[in-house]
Parts: C-alpha cells; structure tokens; sequence
C-alpha cells in the first residue's frame, strides 16, 4: 500500500493561538527520527510520495495517485481535502463540534454537513459546545457517534483527527486544548474497529510550543505512523 504525503500549512481563522502553519515541515523533520517498524509492519517497504505543501488551489488541482494522508494546518483545510476527494462520509475526531456558523475553523463541520457529506462526530472526543452548536446537532444534520456505531457507515470515508481530542496531559500542542480528553490506545483502539472504506486520513491542529515541540511531534507523528500500519494490514487481510 502507497501513500501521498500532503501539507496543508493554513493558520488563519485561529482563536486561542497561531502556529499550525508550521505544523506540516515540523513533521517532515520527525519523520526520520522514529520506528519505522510499527505495529508488525515495516513502513520502509511501503512507497510514501511527498506532495510538498499545498494551497487551497494547488490541492484542487493535484495529481493524487496514492492514498492521502494530510498534515494541517487548522481543521479549516479539511474541508479542502474533503472537497478533492469527495467521499460519501466524513468522520470528525474533535474537541469540539465545529458547528458554528462561521467561515473559520470552528465551522468546518457543519459546512461539510450544509454541503451534503455524511459527516458523524465522534462523542468520545467532544467535550465542549456553544449553545448555537448545540442547537445545530439538534438538527441532526451531523451524526453524534459512538465507537460501536462505525460498523454501520458504508461506503467511502474519510477521516479527520483534530489533535486537541486527547487530553491536554498528552497532547498540549494544539490551538484550543480541553481537559479530559481521550488517550492514544484509546483512539488506536477506536480506528482498529472500522469496518469502512477509508479512503483519506487529516491530521489538524498541531500548534507549536515554545518548548519541548520535539516530544509532542514525536508522539503525533507515531500516530501517523500507527494509522498508517493499521491502514496496510486491513488491506493485506482483504486480499
């Protein structure tokens, strides 16, 4: 299995802190300091094509051959991945539901919903909402999901993880941090279970500190690593 690196340093409609521009060549740095061994999978003998850093535009116009993996930039760049690849269901991993009715960041899901995306929210990470929010997932335009539900979304999906899911104690690193977030073997836990088509990952959100960046990139990029091993043995299973 093949894959497309691809960068997506946007970082303007931030609220909390700015930075997330960065966040894509401060990966490429990590990369070759970590395991390529990962989970019974050797990634040295899986292709990884780099794209290099796209804009909204560039992205529209790409030559995507292999299967995306995208590093942003704010939550605002899934909506561009989404829109290139165009699949039936969007799964959103978040702090927060991104249900305003804003053209930034905080809005992204439910644009993609106003668009016509299945787009499902999973529970387990969202821990904090404005009453407006709250009051457009009454609506039931973006599905509220638990893990056991995944089993029923059929047909190609892609999936976007904004960093600030896990807890701050683990992951600080991002724009808006909220406590009680969830842990790293409980998300890896939560992606070994889909049953889908997954056609598209979006890593989002990685805000750089003024100290000790090194630590968090490297946990970050072993859930990339980890995503992308979990990604090879359910393709090598349906052969």
């Amino acid at each position: 299995m093949d894959f497309n690196l691809i960068g997506l340093p946007y970082d303007r409609t931030q609220t909390f802190r700015k930075g997330t521009s960065r966040a894509p060549d401060m990966f490429r740095s990590i990369f070759p300091k970590l395991e390529t061994y990962v989970n019974g999978v050797d990634l040295t003998e899986h292709f990884i094509e780099d794209l290099g850093n796209l804009t909204k535009e560039e992205l529209q116009g790409a030559n995507i051959t292999k299967f995306p993996i995208v590093i942003g930039g704010e939550h605002t760049v899934t909506e561009w991945i989404v829109d290139k690849l165009k699949p039936k269901n969007v799964i959103i991993f978040d702090a927060h539901p991104d249900c305003e009715l804003s053209e930034g960041h905080d809005g992204v899901t439910r644009r993609l919903a106003e668009k016509g995306y299945n787009v499902y929210l999973m529970v387990y990470g969202l821990r904090a909402i404005s009453k407006a929010e709250k009051e457009y997932l009454n609506t039931r335009k973006v599905k509220v999901i638990e893990a056991f539900d995944f089993s029923k979304i059929k047909g190609p999906t892609f999936i976007s993880i904004d960093l600030d899911v896990f807890d701050p104690a683990i992951m600080p690193a991002v724009g808006n941090p909220e406590p009680d977030g969830i842990t790293f073997s409980e998300l890896i836990g939560i992606l070994g279970n889909l049953e889908t088509d997954i056609i598209g990952f979006d890593f989002v959100e990685y805000t750089p500190l003024e100290k000790d960046n090194e630590v968090y990139l490297s946990l970050a990029g072993k859930l990339i690593y980890r995503v992308m091993s979990e990604l090879i043995k359910k393709k090598e299973i349906e052969k």
